[in-house]
């Protein structure tokens, strides 16, 4: 138990430090935040439909993740080194993109590679998590009922390590 406080004490006061001087004066995070843009300017937002993101960027099927118990919710996944996408069978949108590498940014300018305060800068506080050597930032969109949409940032060493667009599937 006493671990457990320290880590705790230590994760609050992490982000005290990396994020001391930002204000919060941006907005909550939006439908528009679901958007990533590619160095060349091509776009690709989560919900996006899988043939078109296909056309725009040269991705390999990474292979199928098969849900044990409804086959229409298995999930296809491709990728490069820079981006990975991931549908599922039964929608045939894009539900998650992971961003790998500096070559995506988000629609507020954040990528892979940026310090963590840069997200600080661009989104309100969000959800910590600690993981395994680093941290996890989760930042829901509320807006929308039941469908929350969420951007995590993976930190380690203080730098963006990956960056995941989700959207729920239930």
């Amino acid at each position: 138990m006493k671990e457990l406080i320290v880590i705790l004490s230590a994760a609050t006061m992490l982000v005290g430090v990396l994020f001391a001087d930002a204000s919060l004066t941006v907005d909550p995070v939006s439908d528009s935040d679901f958007k990533v843009i590619s160095s060349d300017g091509t776009s690709l937002w989560l919900l996006d439909d899988i043939d078109s993101a296909l056309a725009k960027f040269h991705l390999t099927s990474e292979g199928i993740w098969e849900h044990p118990s409804n086959p229409r919710l298995n999930a296809f996944e491709y990728s490069n080194n820079d981006i990975g996408l991931v549908i599922y069978r039964v929608w045939e949108t894009i539900s998650v993109i992971t961003l790998k590498s500096n070559a995506f940014h988000l629609n507020r300018g954040v990528r892979v590679g940026d310090s963590a305060e840069t997200i600080y800068e661009k989104f309100p506080e969000g959800e910590i998590l600690l993981i395994r050597g680093g941290l996890l930032l989760i930042y829901s969109s509320g807006s929308e009922g039941y469908y929350r949409p969420s951007i995590t940032f993976e930190i380690r060493d203080g730098i963006i390590a990956k960056i995941t667009l989700r959207s729920p599937y239930d």
